[in-house]
């Protein structure tokens, strides 16, 4: 693996399920229904990615981004990170919106155009091939 792919940066899709329908306030974006089931949140974290991943696992912290709110009342929470010194934030979050439902618009995404960063999915994304596929790109050593 090259030198600049072992920083500790690059994105990860933060993993979260609702095990019920939750209305949460969302920063800025105000009150936002959700529904049960599968969210992936795509962000990025040019440097300490696994910092990053840390503190969006916690739930007891003083919410920072739009996902700290919606996982505050997550019911479960993981995380896939994908080391690399591209900025490949927007690209997984277009890749995953030809796969999984759309999220609130603007969530994760305030500094960027892409319409969300967030994703909905009935079934665990985990288990689904067509997820895998759209990550395989992303991860060390695939291809893109």
């Amino acid at each position: 693996m090259p030198e600049c792919e072992t920083r500790d940066g690059g994105s990860y899709l933060l993993l979260l399920r609702l095990d019920r329908a939750k209305r949460v306030r969302v920063g800025r974006l105000g009150l936002i229904a959700f529904a049960r089931g599968h969210y992936v949140y795509v962000g990025s974290a040019v440097r300490d990615l696994s910092a990053r991943i840390a503190w969006h696992r916690r739930a007891d912290k003083r919410p920072r981004w739009h996902v700290d709110y919606l996982r505050r009342r997550a019911d479960a929470c993981s995380a896939l990170p994908i080391p690399s010194s591209r900025r490949d934030e927007c690209r997984l979050a277009r890749a995953l919106a030809g796969i999984l439902a759309a999220g609130p618009r603007g969530f994760g995404s305030s500094d960027c155009r892409c319409a969300t960063h967030l994703f909905r999915s009935r079934r665990n994304p985990l288990r689904l091939p067509s997820f895998h596929a759209v990550l395989r790109p992303f991860r060390p050593n695939g291809p893109g």
